[in-house]
């Protein structure tokens, strides 16, 4: 596989996990919405479905991260290409110094608080809401 292809196999890929953990987030999100909200007198929810729905939410949380992780290091590959390895440097270059970085930096801010609210769920699950609604 040439140095082309292989970019384009990385940008795929890392569009790819990103896309699979916000359909994993937004489900748990949409199965817990859909559920009688223990919040509002409705019957209690049981408690291994609200763990269960939360240990989702999470992995699917991290693997958004991930992906958009994977993103940064793919437009960086893409951009220099195969001369030079792929450093910290660049990274910060097209991560921070760039148009592209700007709107990156955003997604990877959405999806570490995505994060941090799956597992501010999981641990109290009242608290978890309120960061998501």
């Amino acid at each position: 596989m040439d140095g082309e292809s292989f970019g384009l196999v990385l940008l795929a890929g890392s569009k790819w996990t990103a896309c699979a953990g916000m359909i994993g987030l937004t489900g748990a999100v949409a199965i817990r919405r859909a559920l009688p909200h223990p919040f509002a007198g409705a019957a209690p929810l049981a408690a291994g479905t609200e763990r269960r729905l939360a240990v989702f939410a999470g992995c699917s949380a991290a693997v958004l991260l991930v992906g958009t992780a994977a993103r940064l290091y793919a437009q960086t590959w893409s951009v220099f290409g195969l001369d030079e390895p792929v450093t910290p440097d660049l990274l910060r270059v097209v991560g921070v110094d760039s148009r592209w970085g700007g709107r990156w930096r955003l997604q990877a801010g959405f999806a570490a608080l995505a994060l941090l609210a799956a597992v501010v769920w999981r641990r109290r699950p009242r608290a978890g809401w309120r960061i998501r609604s």
